[in-house]
């Protein structure tokens, strides 16, 4: 494994995380979100860009673990392009540190360490090791199945409300 490729940095629960770039849309700020009842724990809402729903993850709560304390002012969400039929997904996370990131080697993970092995490797960064997510294994199928149901009602809620002036 090399680190060849270019990373985004950014912290959750207290953690320095790194993800490809490859397939993040974009970084935003923290947005107002908009929780339906019967989401998945880790659904932190919807939000509204320009009339197309959201879904926002909480990364933290993916790993058990809660956001430090705090207004969130300052949080970011890294926008996911949507997979195979699926709708967009943003990662709400503390703090963004680097969108253009290199890594000067990756260090291998055994899979029994990785939860769903969403954990890949360890970006080698400096005097830093730092865990390599993989996008496409954040979710668990049925977290996945739920948000994107849960999308398409949101998106059908903005439909109508578009559609009432």
């Amino acid at each position: 494994m090399t680190g060849e490729g270019r990373y985004i940095l950014f912290r959750s629960a207290g953690v320095r995380w790194g993800l490809s770039a490859t397939g993040v849309v974009e970084v935003l700020p923290n947005l107002p979100v908009e929780r339906p009842p019967g989401s998945p724990k880790a659904l932190a809402g919807f939000a509204n860009l320009a009339g197309e729903p959201l879904a926002v993850v909480r990364l933290a709560m993916l790993f058990g673990t809660e956001e430090p304390q705090g207004d969130g002012l300052y949080h970011h969400i890294i926008r996911l392009a949507g997979s195979a039929g699926g709708a967009h997904l943003g990662l709400l996370v503390e703090r963004v540190l680097d969108v253009d990131a290199r890594a000067d080697g990756m260090a291998p993970l055994s899979t029994a360490q990785s939860v769903n092995e969403a954990l890949v490797g360890n970006l080698i960064v400096g005097a830093e090791m730092v865990p390599l997510l993989d996008r496409g294994r954040l979710l668990l199928v049925e977290e996945r199945q739920r948000i994107d149901e849960l999308a398409a009602a949101a998106a059908e809620r903005l439909a109508d409300l578009k559609a009432e002036g």
